[in-house]
Formats: structure tokens, sequence, C-alpha cells
């Protein structure tokens, strides 16, 4: 019995392999398939902290494909077999169950809006009130759904939370740049950009963007690209710069539909519609 008992846990962790390599190709369907295998062994093994393990892994594969609302019951049902087993894990499931759940919360509220914002009927120019005043907290908090599009960008938010977050994050950028990780960099001057706008200093914040931008330009990142556009042309809408902020939200959407983001797009005609409605 002990024998067929290592067998199967051995056969679990081999179709939890798998369905880890098959995510790292790309090759999605393989992917779940494989670790559904795995799941069910696990179950069958009534071993619940693998079996909440893979449950987070296919909750990641299917946000990997943009189908949100299935990550997070998957997210959902590893964190009860993690508090089932009282492990220390589950606060951090239901951190990420939170993120996920802002980005869908974000994607839901633009879905109403972006039929109205096809290419052809894209507006070629934007206007804002003339004693018009920018709600920092507001958009700062817009601009957080933004980036998390840049799934590489959630491990940094730790340091948001910092005592000194800008002194955090330009360790973190030094770092990146004294071992080559241009991609880093980038992503730290994203986060550097939204804690400046946030704390109302818009010329710091357009300097970060502008320089994320170029880096991502660099490295051929068209997503990461798109993305420093949208925050790019945020900044230019609180500086009145209305024409610029038409401009870089178009690039940023024909960018986002090269990719065919779906989610992307939503997440960005949100913050649009949000900024012609304040």
């Amino acid at each position: 019995m002990e024998k067929i008992q290592l067998c199967k846990e051995t056969e679990a962790e081999t179709f939890m392999n798998l369905g880890m390599l098959y995510n790292e190709e790309e090759d999605f369907d393989y992917a779940i398939e494989n670790l559904n295998k795995s799941l069910e062994i696990y179950r069958e093994l009534e071993n619940g902290e693998a079996e909440a393990f893979v449950l987070d892994l296919i909750g990641d594969t299917y946000l990997s494909t943009r189908e949100t609302h299935t990550a997070l019951k998957y997210y959902n049902d590893a964190y009860k077999a993690y508090t089932s087993i009282r492990s220390s894990l589950k606060a951090d499931m239901l951190e990420k169950i939170r993120e996920v759940e802002d980005i869908q919360d974000a994607m839901d509220s633009a879905k109403s809006e972006k039929d109205k914002y096809e290419e052809d009927d894209f507006p070629s120019e934007i206007s804002a009130e003339e004693d018009y005043s920018p709600d920092f907290v507001e958009i700062g908090n817009k601009i957080d759904n933004v980036i998390k599009l840049l799934e590489s960008a959630r491990a940094y938010e730790i340091y948001i939370k910092a005592k000194d977050p800008m002194e955090e994050l330009q360790e973190i950028f030094n770092t990146s740049r004294d071992i080559g990780d241009m991609k880093g960099e980038a992503i730290s001057l994203l986060i550097m950009g939204d804690v400046s706008l946030k704390n109302e200093k818009t010329s710091a914040a357009l300097k970060y963007f502008d320089n994320a931008y170029k880096i991502f330009d660099m490295l051929g990142d068209e997503k990461g690209e798109a993305i420093s556009l949208v925050l790019i042309g945020t900044v230019d809408f609180v500086l009145g710069d209305m024409a610029k902020v038409s401009s870089n939200f178009r690039k940023a959407i024909e960018l986002f539909k090269k990719l065919n983001d779906k989610s992307a797009e939503t997440v960005t005609m949100d913050l649009l519609s949000s900024l012609n409605k304040s």
C-alpha cells in the first residue's frame, strides 16, 4: 500500500510539473488538462496542501488566458483548501484574490463603455472643464489597475506600502540596473511615477513614465509601451494638454488591439471614461 501511494504521489507531481511546463510554453489547454489530473490524484490522496497549490496553479493558468472569473473560482477554492489545513499561505492567497478582484471590477465597470471607443470612433480630441480639479487619489487608483496589467509588476506592490516607498523603489531600480534587468528598471519607474502622481508631483511622474516607455521601446515590449502611453496620457490630462491625451491613448489602444489584449483595452477605456467624467 505504501508503494502504491508513493507511485501515485510521483504521478501527481509529474502531471503538475507537466502542467507548469505547458503553462510556460503558453499551451494552456494541455496545462489545464495535466493540472486537473494532478489535482484529482492529490484529492484522492487527501493531500490538502498539494491540492491547494495545484488549485492556485490552475487559477494562474486561467488568469494567463484572461478568464478572470474562472481564475477567481480556483483561487477561492485554493484559499478554502489552505484554510482547512490551517496553512499560513492562506493570507497570501487572500491577497492574490483581492488583487484579481480589483482587476475584474475594473474590467466589468468598463465593459459597458467599450463599444463607445472602437477604433473608428475614438475621440480625436478630448476636452476638460476649465475649472477641472484633479482627484489624485481616484486617478491613482485607476492607474494601479493599469499597472497591474503587467503581471510581473505585482511583485513590486509590497514596496508601495513601505514607510518610504520612493527610497525602496529607487533601490529596486538601482539593483535592476546593476544586474541588467531592463524590464525591472521599467516597472520600477512606472511605480515611482504612480507614487509621484498620487503625491501630486506631476512633472516627476511624467518623467518616470517617459523613461519607462523608452526602456520598454528598447526591449520591444509592446504591452509595456502601451501601458506607459496610458500613464503618460493620464498625466497629460492632469496638465491640460488634451491633444497629447488623445494621441497617447489612441496609440495605446492600437497596441492593445494589435496584441489582442481585450482586458487591457477595457481597463484603459475605463480610465479614459473616468477622466472625461471628472
